[in-house]
């Protein structure tokens, strides 16, 4: 269950960086922020099949090689957000995308920064090569760089810049700190990868603060079209939440085998709420949308 949501979030990260590249192949911002979004799902999907077992040796490696380039792409990001703000960037990005590069290659083809990863029913596992506290300080050092460099934008910006920096800031650096504490610190702490499983949960984060700055504020002046019938299908969807929730809650485990005399009326009692309350939800959460996605 784990691999299926972390290889879902991981599609929703590709589709977000498609979607931004898309909408301008040429701009370096919009290069540089489809560059970190492909070097976090490569992590994502990595994380994913390391879950899985079968495949964990092989996830362990892609998913350091995926971890090996997001900081160099987003510090290429915070040098060249805003767009006009970019002059003489690359000179600043050559060499930390060339030691992200190295160890990228390093990690998928050797085991000198990471390898025998195993799963067990206390989490992820793995040892640490010679190289790994090589990795570490690099991947802290360049990310603190690049945050660093970032608040300097969003301390000299002003008006809507400022604000696409806020959204931006948020979306990456909160989701970013929280990965980094139990993927990297908690791991060179403890010599342990115990909860590295969770890290790749707050990129769905990520996703969600950007498409909302998208939105409403226009991020990297995108825009997104939404068809009213989406918004429809969104509201009856939010809507059946609570019929599951129900269900869950109340009849499982009990439900995949039957239902026992004593469990009918709850369960006519359930039937009855959600009766009530689908239609009323389904409108509120369709003026919502609304109000959300054609605001002016």
């Amino acid at each position: 269950m784990t691999s299926a949501f972390l290889s879902l979030i991981g599609a929703l990260v590709v589709a977000l960086g498609v979607f931004v590249l898309r909408a301008n192949p040429l701009s370096t911002t919009h290069l540089y922020f489809a560059a970190f979004t492909m070097s976090l799902s490569i992590w994502l999907f990595g994380i994913a099949a390391w879950c899985y077992e079968t495949f964990a040796e092989l996830g362990l490696r892609v998913a350091f090689a995926g971890a090996s380039l997001i900081a160099p792409t987003f510090l290429g990001l915070t040098r060249t957000f805003p767009s006009h703000l970019h002059e003489g960037a690359w000179r600043w990005l050559v060499g930390p995308l060339f030691v992200g590069g190295v160890f990228s290659i390093l990690s998928l083809t050797t085991p000198l920064v990471a390898y025998d990863a195993a799963v067990s029913a206390s989490g992820l596992h793995r040892r640490a090569g010679p190289l790994y506290p090589a990795f570490a300080v690099f991947f802290i050092t360049t990310f603190a760089a690049a945050t660093t460099i970032f608040f300097q934008r969003w301390w000299n910006a002003r008006g809507h810049a400022r604000v696409q920096l806020q959204y931006l800031g948020v979306a990456i650096l909160v989701p970013g700190a929280a990965a980094i504490t139990t993927n990297l610190i908690l791991p060179v702490i403890t010599g342990r990868s115990t909860y590295s499983w969770l890290g790749p949960f707050f990129t769905g984060l990520l996703v969600a603060l950007v498409a909302h700055a998208v939105i409403r504020h226009r991020l990297m002046d995108l825009r997104l079209v939404i068809h009213k019938s989406l918004t429809l299908v969104i509201a009856v969807v939010l809507s059946t939440l609570p019929v599951a929730a129900i269900v869950l809650v109340m009849f499982w485990p009990p439900l995949s085998y039957h239902l026992d005399p004593h469990e009918l009326i709850p369960m006519v009692a359930a039937v009855f709420a959600v009766t009530i309350l689908v239609t009323p939800i389904r409108r509120e959460a369709e003026r919502f949308l609304d109000k959300y996605l054609y605001r002016a």
